[in-house]
């Protein structure tokens, strides 16, 4: 067999295999699994509007353009659709989507983009600020889940985007002006991870809200201002998903919940 019919049996067997995929995992939807497999899509981009039919946007091709948006984002079932071909993909072994990794623990960690230029602009930004400012001025820095949640990746994953941005990180805090008080706070949110508390979302790129008050607790301790002994109530708001989600979700994927801390003694509005 010549070498281009071998490529060619291979291309035409996984067209196969994708096809029966999505032909299986539809019936499982529609037949023999209705009720278990949902799909909850948070759709936090807007949808693209009907466009209006005029002789300018048809002569330079803006409408077909447009409408063809338009059939996309209005497109009966598209929700469930995109999570299944997301799921097809991952059967196929590609734990890398849209720029999200498919992590252990239900947990989607977006990949790094903090460059070595976006730490030299920071940088400058907030010694010009300490310098024309009359008060003290601290730059707190989170690193992102992906640095903390390291060994959650895929094995097939390489850690550069993430040892970069670490290293990025690392440099922001040394090209500051020496006016700046820097706080990286690598340290509680990996204390916190040791303990077993869960500092991120799983399906969002925001820590946890007892992770934001770990952090903050540390951060006053940090700089000598100390934080009030307040004797919290743990609200939760259950069955959430986050943005990371929205971009790729996943067909029968857990929802989690969102705790909140209030002040029995505070005044808010519009809690939930």
């Amino acid at each position: 067999m010549e070498k281009g019919d071998v490529k060619k049996a291979s291309s035409l067997m996984m067209t196969a295999v994708f096809a029966f995929l999505m032909l299986f995992f539809t019936l499982g939807y529609f037949v023999f699994f209705p009720t278990v497999i949902k799909v909850q899509l948070i759709e936090l981009e807007k949808k693209a509007e009907l466009p209006d039919l005029t002789i300018n946007s048809v002569t330079d091709g803006s409408f077909e353009k447009q409408l063809e948006d338009y059939m996309c984002d209005h497109i009966t079932q598209r929700p469930f659709l995109i999570a299944l071909s997301i799921k097809v993909n991952k059967i196929l072994g590609r734990t890398y989507q849209r720029g999200i990794y498919i992590a252990d623990d239900g947990y989607l960690i977006r990949e790094s983009h903090f460059t070595e230029d976006d730490a030299r602009e920071y940088a400058a930004a907030v010694s010009t600020l300490a310098e024309e400012c009359e008060v003290p001025v601290d730059l707190l820095i989170i690193p992102e889940s992906g640095i903390m949640l390291r060994d959650k990746l895929p094995l097939d994953v390489t850690h550069r985007t993430f040892d970069e941005a670490d290293k990025n990180a690392e440099l922001l805090a040394e090209l500051v002006s020496d006016k700046v008080n820097v706080c990286y706070a690598k340290e509680p949110i990996q204390e916190l991870i040791d303990e077993g508390t869960q500092a991120y979302y799983r399906t969002d790129h925001h820590w946890t809200t007892d992770c934001a008050k770990a952090v903050y607790e540390w951060y006053t301790e940090r700089i000598g201002l100390g934080h009030p002994n307040t004797e919290y109530e743990i609200h939760s708001i259950p069955d959430s998903y986050g943005h990371i989600y929205s971009l790729l979700p996943q067909l029968g994927m857990q929802s989690e919940e969102i705790r909140y801390y209030v002040n029995p003694k505070g005044e808010y509005n519009d809690l939930p």
